[in-house]
């Protein structure tokens, strides 16, 4: 008895540790249906005097047959049994005149057979397009219909589009007469237009097809290869380059001015010399719009003058330009008094509402001037100094004007100045007594914020939404503050002598071409542009950059 007792302990030990093992973990699987139906034939297409036809079913269960409307032509006996029972489909003469087309689904638990019944018309097969058999479309997308009329089924229409990626047949139904087919088209974004042919048959009855050209129009486009072209008193003829994918007439206004043709895409001018300015406009207008569509248009001013003492400047929107390295950034450090000068032509302050910021030069919290603010009008001149910040009233600007800029500051005199036109808009006491320097070294602003070395730029500071959306040309620094004779010379907007006593910094921007803007002053600090300016990296290392690119503009100042 000693022994089985000892037994019994030991399997109730072995017991007591099974149970305390942890129960393996279930996985539960979606259940796969094991349900199957098919069936034979699955479609039959009947003669104008009907008839019957025996379809076989099998099945993994018991099954259902439905039609997918009511049928008044056509039935079927039985609507339900099991594997291998065979029903009928018994079809009435058809006397309607056009084709019938059937659908009944074979049902077996989840699984779905199809059996598709026609009934052809003992009429002869009508297949005639109603819609248009050419059309045009614009290169907007855009749904299309083709309207035929057959007595055959439209289900049993077969739509094609060649090989035309851009269209997709999208449905058929039922019409009055026939059927309605509709076809998707995609957008055109290429210079040319693009054509197909859309082709409705019906192959099984042996009707002849029926097709629609269609073409689609590239956007229209007319563009001259400038908006502006100035000519000296001297020029007697002009040519401006065109761009275009549609005819066009052109016209002139102006009776100087005598239209001598196109050539190789070039429309060609002629003139007489002149003694004095004189101004004509060219236009040119789209002959055969679209539909109702309104005409492309495209002007030209032509403008004969003297000679200009600016013909480049430089379009800032997302763009800028600042020195790569400091060639000699000596001159531009720890400026006790200085000067800022531009040629700006502003041409929207709309950027983002109230508080936008147009940047014109300068760094951010040292000295910068700069256009907009919070609180501050949108088109409104502000200097921000690490001291505070400078506006007035009498410092706003309109849009598509140019202005010539100049600003000084004298930190012994405590005074900031600005000049519009050269005349003082504004004189002000300054509590910002350092020296300005710009000649910082150069860097990508990254950093804690606190920590972040700001640097000189041109067009823009702090982040990409405070470009200047606008021209500017002819940008200066000086190391003194100029005075307003020295403002008001004769020409001093438009040019000054490179080798002027104080000029640090003397940017003309009439290279006109390539990325470099080079500085005339004795410094020889050139600038490099950007533009599509946009912020790369994260956290802080967050920094601006854009493609090494400067958009030149052919300008006639004054």
């Amino acid at each position: 008895m000693k022994k089985i007792s000892i037994f019994m302990a030991a399997a109730a030990m072995l017991f007591a540790f099974a149970g305390c093992e942890p129960e393996e973990q279930k996985v539960t699987e979606e259940p796969v249906s094991k349900d199957k139906i098919s069936i034979a034939p699955q479609t039959k297409t009947f003669t104008p005097e009907g008839g019957s036809q025996p379809v076989m079913v099998t099945s993994s269960t018991d099954w259902t047959v439905t039609p997918a409307e009511e049928y008044d032509w056509i039935s079927v006996d039985p609507v339900s049994g099991t594997d291998g029972d065979v029903v009928t489909f018994n079809v009435n003469p058809n006397a309607t005149g056009k084709q019938l087309t059937a659908e009944f689904t074979f049902k077996a638990g989840d699984a779905k057979a199809k059996f598709t019944a026609i009934s052809q018309s003992s009429d002869p097969v009508v297949l005639n397009l109603v819609s248009a058999a050419d059309m045009e479309i614009s290169h907007e997308s855009a749904r299309i219909t083709v309207e035929v009329e057959t007595n055959l089924s439209y289900r049993t229409l077969v739509p094609s589009v060649g090989d035309a990626d851009w269209v997709t047949f999208n449905a058929a139904l039922e019409s009055e007469n026939g059927a309605t087919l509709y076809f998707d088209v995609q957008t055109l974004e290429g210079m040319d237009s693009r054509e197909t042919v859309i082709t409705i048959s019906d192959p099984d009855n042996g009707c002849e097809p029926v097709s629609v050209n269609l073409k689609q129009r590239a956007m229209p486009v007319i563009t001259p290869e400038k908006a502006e072209y100035f000519l000296s008193l001297d020029d007697t003829s002009l040519e401006i380059p065109v761009t275009a994918n549609v005819e066009y007439e052109v016209a002139v206004e102006g009776d100087w001015l005598t239209y001598a043709g196109n050539e190789g895409g070039v429309e060609k001018f002629t003139f007489s010399t002149a003694t004095e300015r004189r101004e004509a406009t060219v236009t040119m207008t789209e002959k055969s719009p679209l539909g109702e569509a309104a005409p492309v248009v495209a002007t030209v001013s032509v403008i004969q003058r003297e000679a200009a003492l600016v013909t480049s400047a430089i379009n800032f929107s997302n763009a800028r330009i600042f020195p790569e390295e400091w060639n000699n950034a000596t001159p531009l450090q720890y400026m006790e008094a200085l000067t800022i000068e531009a040629l700006v032509r502003p041409d929207n302050f709309e950027k983002g509402g109230s508080g936008t910021l147009s940047t014109i030069m300068g760094i951010e919290g040292e000295f910068l001037v700069r256009i907009g603010d919070a609180g501050v009008p949108n088109n409104q001149l502000q200097i921000a100094t690490s001291a505070g910040n400078y506006t007035d009233a009498a410092l706003q600007l309109n849009t598509g004007e140019w202005y010539h800029i100049a600003v000084s500051y004298d930190k012994n005199a405590h005074k900031i100045q600005v000049y519009i036109n050269g005349e003082l808009k504004m004189d002000t006491f300054t509590s910002f007594v350092s020296t300005v320097n710009f000649g910082v070294a150069r860097g990508n602003e990254t950093g804690a914020w606190g920590s972040v070395v700001r640097v000189f730029w041109i067009g823009y500071a702090y982040a990409p939404e405070r470009d200047f959306e606008g021209l500017m040309t002819e940008l200066r620094i000086w190391n003194k503050a100029l005075t307003a004779e020295e403002i008001q010379a004769e020409n001093h907007f438009y040019t000054v002598d490179p080798s002027s006593e104080g000029l640090v910094a003397y940017w003309k921007c009439n290279e006109g071409e390539g990325t470099t803007v080079k500085d005339y002053s004795s410094s020889g600090n050139d600038l490099t542009g950007q533009t599509g300016l946009h912020q790369e990296g994260s956290g802080t290392n967050t920094y601006t950059t854009g493609d090494t690119q400067i958009n030149w503009v052919e300008v006639s100042l004054p």
